[in-house]
């Protein structure tokens, strides 16, 4: 069984790294995945670190020589390299004996990383012991990548001529039947249609309209269904009525939990589509983002140790914190941080940036990215954030924004 290995083998850090307990797992499972795997290396694929340590001789090796993948250090930090110690065994060898064992050759990652790519990615998440955070969000968030996914695939379909339709069930406890000719390919179910069978059937979390009908209301609502006509399905076409104008007026509280009155697809509009979209540029991704992939992205950036996304009014979308973060305190932070912005804009008039970075140094450096409607709270590792984080962070969020705040 294959072991998920936790890291970005892109990410590169200078200068003399701490090791965690982590980074000691991911080496050893990475090590177990390479075990027995060999590389063809070419000429110019392999070079000398220093100038001044003796370059190979391709010619004695036929210009291209054969390594053991576990001969190959420094992966983890996108830095790998083979010892001349290692090159020395092989025969024919491409050094002289008289070179020094210590001396390392830089492996290209252009050769390196095709070879290997199965064995490494794609890359999984490793299941941590920090708590994840469940909300009517996050279970949205699951059900728009099936759309998405039903979506994409339907691009490079033609319409059917044999003109099959689905049904849209209606929950059983209101006695509706309710038909909406939807063209699909036959003998085909939608996924969105099995993601609200999956919503009738947990109404704790999602209330729908026709589970709080009466027997009274019944015949009327029936009425009012067959005079409606049942619009042709497209990309721009949602299956929930009454679509809310944003998915956090929806959000109730109470003695009874948070539950969500109707189901929005985000992936129907034009600016949560365009949110996707840049959400697979940043990350350098061809599959649609959920919150739940895009904390774990954010998460593999250099030095963050944890990543919360948050809506207006506290609402979390998902993510995961350190122990020592308290909960309950983060999600007064959309509203302290809205308070601050506006506090920025009065200092800086005519200042109408579209997100705003807040970074606090102290036990813990933390950054609030604030863009919209949207709150990205990240922790981190070191007091100085590396170059070009806040950027992506940044640019995170805006993503964010289209997608969830719409």
């Amino acid at each position: 069984m294959k072991r998920s290995i936790n890291f970005s083998i892109f990410r590169r850090k200078e200068g003399p790294q701490r090791t965690h307990s982590t980074e000691q797992t991911d080496r050893q499972a990475l090590s177990e995945r390479l075990a027995g795997r060999t590389i063809t290396i070419k000429e110019g694929d392999l070079t000398p670190v220093a100038d001044s340590d003796p370059p190979l001789d391709w010619k004695t090796v036929n210009g291209q020589i054969t390594l053991l993948a576990s001969a190959i250090e420094g992966l983890l930090e996108g830095r790998a390299r083979v010892t001349a110690q290692f090159l020395k065994s092989l025969k024919p060898s491409p050094i002289g004996s008289e070179t020094l064992n210590s001396i390392e050759y830089q492996v290209s990652l252009a050769r390196l990383i095709p070879q290997i790519q199965d064995l490494i990615g794609p890359i999984a998440a490793e299941v941590s012991g920090q708590p994840e955070f469940e909300t009517p969000f996050t279970l949205l968030a699951r059900e728009d990548s099936i759309r998405f996914e039903h979506t994409d695939r339907q691009k490079g379909e033609h319409n059917t001529s044999d003109g099959a339709t689905a049904e849209v069930p209606c929950p059983p406890s209101c006695g509706i039947q309710a038909t909406q000719n939807i063209p699909t390919a036959k003998n085909e179910l939608l996924p969105p249609l099995l993601a609200m069978q999956h919503l009738e059937e947990n109404p704790p979390i999602i209330q729908r309209e026709q589970n709080n009908c009466t027997p009274k209301q019944r015949p009327a609502l029936r009425e009012a269904r067959s005079d409606q006509q049942s619009p042709p399905f497209n990309n721009h076409t949602s299956l929930a009525k009454d679509v809310p104008e944003s998915r956090s007026d929806k959000i109730k509280r109470g003695a009874g939990g948070a539950h969500v009155d109707h189901v929005q697809w985000p992936g129907v509009e034009n600016s949560a589509r365009q949110g996707v979209e840049r959400l697979q540029e940043i990350f350098m991704r061809s599959e649609p983002l959920d919150s739940r992939s895009v904390v774990s992205l954010v998460q593999e950036l250099p030095g963050v140790t944890g990543a919360l996304i948050l809506l207006k009014g506290g609402v979390v979308i998902g993510g995961k914190l350190p122990d020592s973060i308290d909960l309950q305190a983060v999600l007064q932070v959309p509203e302290a941080l809205q308070n601050f912005t506006g506090l920025i804009l009065q200092i800086e008039a005519g200042q109408r940036a579209r997100s705003i970075v807040v970074t606090v140094t102290s036990a813990t450096t933390i950054s609030f990215i604030h863009s919209g409607q949207v709150v990205l709270f990240v922790t981190h590792q070191d007091r100085k954030l590396p170059p070009g984080l806040a950027q992506r962070l940044t640019e995170t969020a805006e993503a964010l924004n289209l997608v969830y705040g719409s």
